[in-house]
């Protein structure tokens, strides 16, 4: 039997949503993830880091979170993402650079960061 789901949303259809919720390629994106193998711990690291981005954010630039990931645990560490949302790269680039350097974001092992993502699994 042949079975077609219309899964696929028409592009332009996509992109108008895109920009209605000022989501990418409309604005930039950093996704970072925060893991940890105790919960509490990963939530307070998450939020902390949320609240810091907030500060160090212009009036142009949105942070989202924390939240759950859509997968909210992986190799018994808990993952919790933040969202950085911004008009332009260098306007995304300048709060990164900023959060660096008052090392709020510190990747390795217990922070992962994804600028544009192509999946925010």
């Amino acid at each position: 039997h042949d079975f077609q789901v219309a899964l696929a949303i028409p592009p332009r259809l996509e992109l108008a949503e895109r920009r209605r919720c000022g989501l990418p390629p409309i604005t930039r994106l950093a996704r970072i993830v925060v893991r940890d193998v105790d919960y509490a711990r990963c939530i307070a690291t998450a939020t902390e880091v949320a609240s810091r981005l907030r500060e160090l954010a212009g009036r142009c630039v949105r942070v989202r979170g924390p939240a759950p990931c859509p997968i909210a645990r992986i190799a018994g560490r808990h993952r919790q993402q933040v969202e950085v949302l911004a008009p332009t790269p260098a306007d995304l680039q300048e709060v990164l650079a900023a959060a660096r350097s008052a090392a709020v974001l510190r990747p390795g092992a217990g922070m992962a960061i994804d600028v544009d993502p192509l999946a925010m699994l």
